[in-house]
């Protein structure tokens, strides 16, 4: 069953995963959870999946009612489950789904949270580039998508995918995300960290900005500056098309459409932040 392939402990809880555990159909997975009584730890519950799962427990995390089970290789994409202690019982309270279509991505293969945030690596998105998405926990108890994280080099196609995503952490309002097989000064697959600052609130909205639209011969390009980095952005126009992404490691990005008419459109710009602004446009 593999028990002990990941472990997490908190004040009086502990959970270890099991991801080869067979209780349900093939290797569906299981979690288990341990309480301290003052004298020993006994094991309070079993977590096991629903029976769609493969392979979860491969990342566990515990704290308060809240426990999380990773199954990265749960679908073509993976998936989180996140179950609530009512007092008397552990009940699979949500299951977290990547927030985008992200193909082989393992999602789920490492996590961490802390208090209502909650950030997910799936270090096998985007042919093992990866990306990492951080989780608000609503007031109905739900978690929600709120930013999505990529490695600042996205189209740096020289050496091997950084399995970015492979690790990460949360702490307050900081996020660190590993990428060990990203190329640095130091040789090919050396690996890096990157720690991201989450700072939305009352505080960070408004410097976010466009500060260029340029169409020629029915290209459009938008250059956005002044945001977070990492954070996420949207730009969409009137036609419906749209593109997604996040802002580079001094806060700006660079978006083009193509193939646009010769006439006057307008493009609305909404960062993860809760920032938005619209902007207009001619093609000639």
């Amino acid at each position: 069953s593999a028990f002990g392939f990941s472990v997490h402990i908190r004040e009086d809880l502990i959970i270890v995963g099991a991801p080869w555990d067979d209780r349900l159909e093939g290797d569906g997975g299981a979690a288990y959870v341990y309480r301290f009584d003052q004298t020993e730890w006994e094991l309070e519950s079993a977590l096991l999946p629903p029976r769609f799962s493969n392979h979860a427990g491969f990342s566990v995390r515990i704290g308060g009612s809240t426990a999380l089970v990773g199954a990265s290789d749960t679908g073509s994409e993976g998936t989180v489950f996140a179950y609530e202690f009512n007092g008397s019982q552990w009940r699979l309270d949500q299951t977290i789904p990547p927030p985008q279509r992200i193909g082989q991505a393992n999602f789920g293969y490492a996590m961490d949270f802390e208090d209502d945030r909650l950030v997910i690596g799936a270090y096998g998105a985007f042919d093992h580039r990866g990306v990492a998405y951080l989780f608000e926990r609503q007031g109905g108890g739900d978690w929600s998508p709120l930013i999505r994280f990529d490695p600042f080099d996205v189209h740096d196609t020289v050496g091997a995918p950084p399995f970015f995503g492979d690790a990460c952490a949360v702490s307050g309002d900081l996020i660190v995300i590993g990428a060990p097989y990203e190329d640095t000064d130091h040789g090919g697959d050396s690996g890096v960290v990157y720690a991201f600052r989450h700072e939305c609130g009352e505080d960070c909205a408004g410097s976010e900005r466009i500060r260029k639209l340029v169409c020629d011969s029915g290209n459009l390009t938008v250059k956005l500056v002044d945001g977070i980095p990492g954070d996420a952005f949207e730009a969409l126009l009137a036609t419906g098309e749209a593109i997604e992404g996040t802002l580079n490691r001094r806060g700006k990005a660079t978006i083009r459409f193509s193939g646009l008419p010769n006439e006057a459109g307008d493009v609305d710009v909404s960062w993860g932040c809760g920032e938005q602004e619209n902007a207009a446009f001619f093609c000639p």
